[in-house]
């Protein structure tokens, strides 16, 4: 999948991921090969701690779908998510936005 994202664009769409189950899966899903935007490749990024930081996103997001795979995939999910997920989703996606905010001040 190619990303055409800007930085500031991903940043804000990781703000908003961890609402919901459904939008932190689409975001993990972009997340995957974000680390290769040439917006964050100018910036010469240290691919493996963003590597490090994707996967613990997309632990989070496969404990998370296999649990609402196996409640039978509800349309109504968002007590669950919130109660027993969104902390972590919320903990993982904010140290990406903390890794690529902080990208270029290490001068």
């Amino acid at each position: 999948m190619e990303n055409k994202l800007h930085k500031s664009d991903f940043v804000e769409l990781a703000r908003r991921a961890t609402s919901d189950l459904k939008r932190f899966s689409y975001f993990v899903q972009l997340a995957e090969n974000y680390g290769t935007h040439p917006d964050l490749m100018a910036f010469n990024l240290d691919a493996e701690r963003y590597e490090k930081i994707w996967f613990e996103m997309e632990v989070v997001n496969a404990i998370a779908l296999s649990e609402w795979e196996i409640d039978g995939k509800p349309d109504e999910w968002g007590d669950r998510w919130a109660s027993e997920f969104q902390r972590d989703a919320v903990e993982v996606t904010e140290n990406l936005i903390n890794f690529l905010e902080g990208l270029g001040r290490e001068v």
